[in-house]
């Protein structure tokens, strides 16, 4: 596997989608979507590895905020369940008043 030039200052394409498990074609996406630069050494597409962990370790964190943000999500959707059904529980005790 080639993944490095002698110095290991730079991954490959191939090699860093190898790495991640996924296509080459997304590794270019996710690359250009975040601006990460990319270089043509010998032909071949490249990165600097320092860019790459610091990409990786950015989209762990967004990755860890969305995550926490969900869970909000769910807490507040649960909470508002919560309140419907005692809304719901409110509304079945009035009804009972007045069929008295």
């Amino acid at each position: 596997m080639e993944s490095t030039t002698r110095d290991g200052r730079f991954v490959g394409l191939n090699d860093l989608a190898e790495e991640l498990g996924v296509q080459p074609a997304t590794i270019r996406r996710w690359f250009k979507e975040a601006g990460v630069p990319s270089y043509r050494l010998g032909g071949l597409i490249r990165f600097r590895r320092d860019d790459v962990d610091r990409f990786i370790e950015q989209s762990q964190e967004i990755d860890h905020v969305e995550r926490d943000d969900l869970d909000e999500e769910d807490e507040d959707e649960e909470d508002e369940e919560d309140l419907d059904d005692e809304d719901e529980e409110a509304d079945d005790e009035d009804e009972d008043d007045y069929a008295l």
